[in-house]
């Protein structure tokens, strides 16, 4: 007997729909008889909607009845209880054969009607006709039947072709969108709990499905499918990342045992492709994981923490020890780096390798501690310079021993995640470079106690005093725009490094100096406290005093030279709701006064109770600042940011106060100087009746213990950093210099200490060949051979100049119109050579002076010069703060030879 085929009431509404107009020629009541059983569970009552205007809706009735007695009695009911043009339809397993004449001359068309899936699925679609591929595979046909949403299907019209068909069969069946699904959605699938119903599919239309999605999708499809019918899709990414380990050709027998152990089934080159797969997947989510607290972090961190689980599991961590993405190979490159550190080269390679594990951007904490070691072990490697003089010392601190502080800060701090072999490689570091600092603080301390009693602006040694800082970094810019100045109270060299290490990033702002390559660097007074420090700097001159007096002797000190000037201090920034500024500051900032502030967020976070804050320091750490910033460009102002004194930091290692009687502070007191402390004197000490004891050695206080300290006689205390601010090349005043990073920042922090002796080597003169020695007395030929004449040699071009030279650069200048001197662009080219190919927005505008006001529009004019039939010869990289000259395709195309 032929098996009686299930059928659902979409497949009775295509039926009648079919034969709809036969129907309507039926007047009253109509019988349908159907091969087939009505499926449990289905409407027995529903209504036949029209297809064509004109018709109306016809009430249906269908009941299942397995043999003619039933259907006679269904019919002979419904002929009394029916609708009046109501449909009834029967379905049953009885062959046509056993059907009575009598009953069939009611049936419509008089016959037993089947139901074609293929013309039943062109229904459903409101198609046409069928891709002839669909209706060939019969498996497809009857799933499409099966799975049609509740809704139905979307209409489609004409051709239903064999693609359109499937996206619509694998959307329902997975409960995704098929006509965006890729490897990455589809990996989100895996996880999803929409995956049970993949199991449960039949096993033809599963390998269905699964063919036109390799097909679609690649090998990788086919891994992923097999992992979430076998129950493991919740696992599929973080046995992708153990997979990869088939793509090592050193891997044991044993493990590659371990790793097809994990893909039973499953094609060697189908989990290489899904292993790659999974790979970009994870890079993708890395990449836009977010903040710590991030769910899309969380969700990133758990799947690799399952892979090193399941690598552990199977004996493959050890195999897996230079994955780019396992949480534990992040973890040895970290302990790589730490017993790397002694030496500087090995320390280069390690942070290297760590910078390249894909966990770097999300455990940047972990990566910063590790990148300011390694700074420090290259700092290390580095001659020692000693301390000649004061004003060397507080040059050098400003220079480079803030970075020094700052790298020390954040190592001491550490990370919450750190290795105890790393935690332990950082603690012997930071001991290290304390000794050596100690030792230049110590040098300096004696310098101060011979250079204080006589200091003064003629007899300084070259240094710079606080009280002329606004003479020699303020005065000069006052021209058609009045300078800001901004006072950072306790801002040290270090916070100083951080801040305008930022600063340089930001195209809108051009750092300057008076000394070529280098920041202002100025001495206190002493002992270096806020109230004679910070008015020795706004009155110009040493003197004591508080805010009173630093408002009057600012104004007093700008009316020497001709301008009107006004200070505010922190109380007096803040403006109103819905303002960030005071309206007054804003309107002195409007006008064409020389406008003075102070913020105290740096030294009001070295109070009681604050230790651990303010190891480093952002533009949007100090309050004010970014605002006073803008409105300060805004108005075509240069900025001089600066500070009255600098810090140490509380480390702990001080156990307890030291004893002081008389006058004290946090770092001075008066009396007779004790181990680690020095003894000043003189017009430059402003308290204890000009002598004063100030400690130099750091873990030295008097008072009870805040989060940090000043007052004493290290240079991180009494170096006071300037940061010259312009908004245009224009306002660079006649002498100065533009200051790029290039030059702020100490080679060992960019690079290895090597990478400075190479550099220094180049520059060095070659010495002389030595010349064969030639015998006294005539020679044969004297009397023919005139004297020689000694040879003048020939300055060989730079590669700047050869290109300005070439007839290529020729040809391109006549196509740009008022373009920068070719003078200017050699020495551009020359800068970027110099440099490797790459530098700074600032560094570019430096080299190129008043040429580069407009520093875009000039590098667009020499781009038009350079690119060649618009070859990338220049380019901007790094979200347009970088230049990058390529010097091969340069020579290249202005037809240079070689060097």
């Amino acid at each position: 007997m032929a098996q009686v085929p299930p059928i659902t009431r979409a497949g009775i509404e295509s039926l009648l729909t079919q034969h709809r107009h036969t129907l309507d020629k039926q007047p009253g009541r109509c019988l349908v008889l159907v091969h087939g059983r009505y499926e449990p569970g289905e409407r027995t009552e529903f209504r036949l909607k029209p297809v064509e205007g004109g018709q109306d809706e016809r009430a249906v009735r269908v009941t299942d009845q397995p043999s003619i007695l039933g259907i006679t009695a269904e019919w002979l009911d419904y002929q009394h209880t029916g609708a009046a043009s109501g449909v009834l339809v029967v379905t049953t397993g009885v062959e046509p054969a056993e059907l009575d004449w009598d009953l069939r001359g009611h049936a419509l068309d008089t016959s037993l009607l089947r139901i074609d899936p293929v013309e039943s699925l062109k229904f459903r679609f409101g198609a046409n006709r069928l891709d002839p591929r669909v209706w060939q595979s019969t498996w497809l046909v009857q799933a499409l039947l099966d799975a049609e949403p509740t809704s139905g299907w979307a209409r489609r019209g004409g051709v239903l072709t064999y693609d359109d068909a499937l996206l619509a069969l694998v959307g329902q069946r997975l409960g995704v969108d098929a006509a965006t699904l890729d490897l990455d959605r589809l990996l989100e699938w895996s996880r999803s709990t929409a995956t049970t119903s993949w199991a449960e599919l039949d096993n033809t239309e599963r390998d269905g499905i699964r063919s036109w999605l390799v097909e679609r999708l690649g090998l990788a499809a086919e891994a992923v499918l097999a992992l979430v019918a076998a129950g493991r899709g919740r696992d599929a990414l973080a046995l992708g990342v153990v997979g990869s380990a088939l793509s090592d050709q050193s891997l044991s027998r044993d493990a590659l045992v371990s790793v097809g152990g994990l893909f039973p089934g499953i094609r060697s080159d189908a989990v290489e492709a899904f292993a790659l797969a999974v790979d970009g997947t994870l890079s993708r989510w890395i990449t836009a994981a977010g903040p710590a607290d991030s769910p899309a972090r969380h969700e990133v961190l758990t799947v690799l923490e399952r892979a090193d689980e399941l690598a552990k599991q199977t004996g493959l961590t050890e195999a897996l020890s230079s994955n780019p993405l396992l949480p534990s190979a992040w973890r040895t490159r970290l302990r790589s780096v730490g017993a790397a550190l002694p030496d500087p080269k090995a320390a280069n390679r390690a942070l290297g390798e760590l910078r390249g594990h894909r966990l770097a951007e999300l455990f940047n904490s972990q990566k910063t501690t590790a990148t300011m070691a390694v700074r420090l072990a290259r700092w290390l490697a580095t001659p020692e310079s000693g301390v000649p003089s004061v004003s060397a010392g507080v040059q050098q601190q400003v220079a480079e021993w803030g970075w020094v502080d700052y790298a020390v800060a954040v190592l001491w701090a550490g990370d919450a995640a750190s290795e105890p072999v790393s935690a332990k490689a950082y603690r012997n570091l930071c001991e290290q470079v304390t000794a050596r600092r100690t030792a230049s603080d110590e040098e300096f301390a004696l310098r101060l106690a011979s250079w204080v009693p006589y200091a003064r602006a003629q007899l300084s040694e070259g240094a710079l005093l606080i009280e002329d800082i606004l003479t020699t970094a303020a005065v000069p810019l006052a021209g058609d725009s009045a300078p800001v100045i901004i006072v950072l109270d306790g801002m040290s060299a270090s916070a100083a490094a951080q801040l305008g290490d930022e600063l340089s990033r930001r195209p809108n702002w051009l750092e300057t100096s008076p000394i070529p390559g280098a920041r202002l660097a100025a001495v206190s007074v002493f002992p270096s406290i806020t109230t004679v420090s910070r008015p020795s700097l706004l009155c110009g001159k040493p003197i004591a005093g508080g805010q009173s007096t630093e408002k009057d002797g600012f104004a007093a000190f700008w009316k020497k030279h001709h301008k009107q000037a006004r200070l505010f201090h922190e109380n007096e920034v803040g403006g109103g709701a819905g303002q960030s500024l005071n309206p007054e500051l804003v309107a002195a900032l409007a006008g064409a006064e020389v406008v003075g502030v102070v913020l105290n967020t740096i030294d009001d976070t070295l109070g009681p109770g604050r230790e651990g804050d303010g190891t480093t320091w952002r533009l949007q750490d100090i309050r004010y600042l970014t605002s006073l910033l803008t409105q300060a460009r805004s108005y075509g102002r240069p900025v001089v940011v600066t500070s009255d004194h600098g810090h140490v930091l509380e480390r702990g290692l001080a156990g307890g106060p030291s004893p002081a009687a008389a006058e004290y502070g946090g770092r001075w007191r008066t009396g007779t100087p004790g181990e680690g402390e020095v003894a000043l004197r003189g017009p430059r000490v402003l308290e204890g009746n000009g002598k004063v004891v100030l400690p130099w050695r750091e873990d030295i206080r008097y008072t009870q213990k805040r989060a940090g300290y000043h007052g004493g006689a290290a240079l991180a205390e009494v170096s006071i950093p300037v940061l010259v601010l312009l908004p245009s090349v224009d306002a660079l005043p006649d002498g100065w210099v533009g200051l790029p990073a290039e030059q702020t920042t100490p080679s060992w922090w960019r690079g290895s200490p090597e990478q400075v002796l190479v550099e220094t080597a180049a520059a060095t003169k070659a010495p002389r060949k030595k010349q064969k020695a030639i015998p006294d007395g005539p020679g044969l030929f004297d009397h023919v051979l005139p004297e020689p004449t000694p040879s003048v040699p020939v300055a060989r071009k730079t590669l700047g100049q050869q290109v300005t030279a070439s007839k290529i650069f020729s040809t391109q200048e006549k196509f740009v119109r008022r373009g920068p001197s070719s003078d200017v662009v050699a020495a551009v080219i020359d800068s970027l050579a110099d440099a490797g190919g790459k530098l700074s927005l600032a560094a570019v505008a430096s080299t190129a002076g008043k040429a580069a006001r407009n520093i875009d529009g000039f590098l667009a004019t020499v781009q038009r010069l350079l690119n060649v039939e618009s070859y990338p010869v220049l380019e901007l990289i790094d979200g347009g703060r970088t230049v990058e000259l390529n010097l091969e395709l340069l020579r290249t195309q202005f037809d240079l030879d070689k060097p």
